[in-house]
This record gives structure tokens, sequence and C-alpha cells, in this order.
């Protein structure tokens, strides 16, 4: 006897390639004037006198930094400016692209969740322009003016990658 077997469903559509050019270039417009901006505030703690940062061996003191670096507690961020600080030593404007990179990565991953969501057969009246609604929600997230911090404040690279893994959940 044969089993029978239910159709597949159909693939998603692919999503179209403009949304994703105009959140980036977007993305970049609006921020890299600050890729020369120097180091701020708790900037000066976490990077230039965060002695964790100046070797990438043993990975065990990456992952440690020191309590009083604004980076206590956060090993991923500390690794992250580790790796820059090896790519860079103290040059804000790799810091910059870093940070914006992530928030960019992260923007992208909205608008990707965002328009898988607006697919679902439960959302049927949207999936017509899900691309057009998940890239202007995406874009509007993205080029928030709460955002600014987040993406200019080089220490805040710890709240970027929250929201870039959070999404990736």
């Amino acid at each position: 006897m044969d089993a029978v077997t239910a159709p597949a469903a159909p693939p998603a559509p692919r999503a179209p390639w403009w949304p994703w050019v105009v959140l980036v270039l977007a993305g970049v417009a609006a921020y890299a004037n600050s890729f020369r901006v120097p180091l701020l505030l708790d900037d000066v703690a976490s990077i230039a006198e965060n002695p964790s940062l100046r070797r990438l061996w043993p990975l065990s003191e990456v992952l440690s930094p020191p309590a009083n670096v604004g980076l206590g507690g956060r090993p991923l961020a500390n690794l992250a400016f580790a790796l820059n600080y090896a790519a860079g030593g103290t040059t804000v404007a790799g810091y910059h692209a870093v940070n914006l990179a992530l928030h960019l990565a992260a923007g992208c991953l909205l608008f990707a969740l965002l328009r898988r969501t607006l697919l679902l057969p439960a959302l049927a009246r949207f999936s017509a322009h899900a691309a057009e609604i998940a890239g202007a929600a995406a874009l509007l997230w993205t080029l928030h003016p709460l955002q600014t911090n987040a993406v200019t404040y080089l220490s805040q690279r710890t709240e970027v990658l929250m929201a870039l893994l959070y999404l990736a959940t």
C-alpha cells in the first residue's frame, strides 16, 4: 500500500532586493558622520584603558574583563572590542564601522523576521505587501533617533549586540 503524502507547502517567495539595499544605504548615510567621533565617556575606560583587550590569547582573559572598565560581566562585548583592537588599535573609525555593521545586520534581520511573519497564513491580508511593510518598519527602527547612542557611542556596542542576538533567537 502506497503512503499518501500531502503536497509540500510552496516556499515563501524570495524577498525583493531593494529593501535590503535601501536599509543599508540609509543606515550608512545616517551614521557615517560618526566615524571620526573620538572616544567619549565610558569609551575611554572600556577601550583605551582596558588591559584585557590588548591580547587575544589567553582567551580566558579576554572573556573576563575587569569589573572597573564598564564591560565587567560582558564577555562577548569585550571579545568584540578585543578583535577590534587587534585589527586597528584605538583608531575609532574601525570601532564605529563594527558598531554600524552590527546595527545594520540587526536591521536586516528585523526586516527578514517581519517579512516572514507577514507571510504567515494567519496574516494573509498583509502578504501582498509584506516586503514593503517589513521594510518600512525595519527602516524606522534602524534610523530612529533612539538608536543613535547605540551606534555612535562605542561602549554601547553591548546594546547593539543585545539587539542583534535577541532578534537572532
